[in-house]
């Protein structure tokens, strides 16, 4: 998950499994720079697209929208449909 708005700057979680929110806290002192694909993605997130792919020959890596919805709101400051964060994915194909 990519926090874009509890940090000074951007940062990825590392975390092997979606962590759930309130596991968040133990993961804040373990996070990492983005990645080349994700300050890219990003831009095409902020430009309105909500899942960025991209496909190589080993690996697809994605990228996708957090937005706030009612429920998130209860928790996070912000407006219905903002972009809170984006959840980042890779996965390597297995080879033949």
């Amino acid at each position: 998950m990519v926090s874009l708005l509890k940090h000074g700057e951007l940062v990825a979680y590392n975390s092997p499994e979606l962590p759930r929110m309130e596991e968040l806290r133990q993961h804040e002192t373990s996070t990492r720079p983005l990645t080349d694909f994700e300050i890219s993605a990003l831009a095409q997130i902020l430009e309105g697209e909500d899942l960025v792919v991209d496909s190589q020959p080993k690996s697809i890596r994605m990228m996708g929208s957090l937005r706030a919805f009612t429920q998130c709101l209860q928790c996070h400051r912000g407006e219905e449909d903002q972009l809170l964060g984006t959840f980042s994915y890779k996965f390597i194909l297995p080879s033949e």
